[in-house]
């Protein structure tokens, strides 16, 4: 019985740090995006943003679907949400 506790434990810290780090990688990603979205030079904007989950070091798939959920929208309308002069 004591060894199925301990696994269940060492279980349950696993996937809290792996949660963990998913966040911490999105919190990332979105402070990368925030900073291309501010930055003056917008000429390539779409292609920055659409390379950003590469630099979080998340998938793609993954990073599309956390920041779904964390920001209500994908990250080219949050682009155009927070600078409507955008062309991304």
């Amino acid at each position: 019985m004591k060894i199925y506790i301990r696994n269940s434990l060492k279980f349950k810290e696993y996937y809290t740090l792996k949660s963990n780090t998913r966040k911490a990688k999105l919190k990332y990603a979105i402070s990368l995006a925030d900073r291309l979205i501010n930055y003056p030079d917008k000429s390539s904007i779409k292609t920055d943003l659409s390379q950003i989950w590469k630099l979080s070091g998340l998938s793609e798939n993954e990073f599309n679907v956390l920041f779904i959920k964390t920001k209500g929208v994908d990250i080219y309308q949050y682009c155009r949400d927070k600078d409507t002069d955008c062309k991304c």
